[in-house]
């Protein structure tokens, strides 16, 4: 949809909505209402299609040079109280890390607006979504859809403070979602040249997530 609908995907520092850095990984524009439309009638042809099957996915790319959406929209979903997080753009091929908040909020927001259309006409459908990445903390203006479930895509075993945080982040998708599971996302272990055991925390959390889901 580059040419015919430039407007859905997320604006880059140079003030343009290219995607070709990484097609495959497109970020789109969460705020854009004619995109929620077009995704929802997608879904709703998906499962129209789907023999009787009633899941369908809602997440968003993984990864990838193109920067979330920063539209004056896009940006008002964003409460200023949030959670912080670091982000990035690329300008001139120079890649820039900056401080901003928590993109939750209007994940959720994308999410609650996909799934409401949805389920006017198929109310028992079921909608997974992550939290995973700028987006892993629980959101503080928004509540989720009950037909959404939530994939929790974050743990750290670096230290025991990232290790907490991750659990209260799944404490308070569980106390919002109808049904959430995890995806442990640890089996690259990305901290190369130290040991990195970590099965007995795992085993520990997994029992953790069993009860408190």
């Amino acid at each position: 949809y580059k040419d015919e609908h430039p407007e859905w995907f997320a604006l880059q520092a140079d003030g343009t909505r290219d995607q070709s850095a990484a097609p495959d990984r497109a970020r789109l524009c969460k705020s854009n209402l004619e995109l929620i439309n077009a995704i929802a009638q997608e879904k709703i042809e998906q499962l129209d299609r789907s023999g009787g099957k009633k899941s369908v996915s809602l997440s968003p790319n993984d990864g990838g040079p193109p920067r979330f959406c920063m539209c004056p929209e896009c940006k008002k979903l964003d409460p200023p109280e949030a959670p912080k997080v670091t982000l990035w753009e690329t300008l001139n091929g120079k890649r820039r890390n900056f401080e901003y908040v928590s993109l939750s909020d209007r994940m959720v927001y994308f999410y609650n607006a996909i799934a409401e259309k949805v389920t006017e006409k198929y109310p028992d459908a079921v909608l997974v979504a992550y939290a995973y990445s700028r987006y892993k903390t629980p959101p503080v203006r928004y509540n989720l859809h009950p037909n959404i479930i939530i994939g929790f895509a974050s743990m750290k075993y670096e230290g025991e403070n990232g290790r907490r945080e991750c659990l209260e982040n799944w404490d308070g998708w569980a106390s919002m979602a109808s049904q959430i599971y995890w995806r442990p996302n640890l089996l690259w272990f990305r901290n190369e040249g130290s040991a990195s055991v970590f099965v007995h925390r795992a085993a520990e959390d997994l029992r953790y997530f069993l009860r408190n889901r």
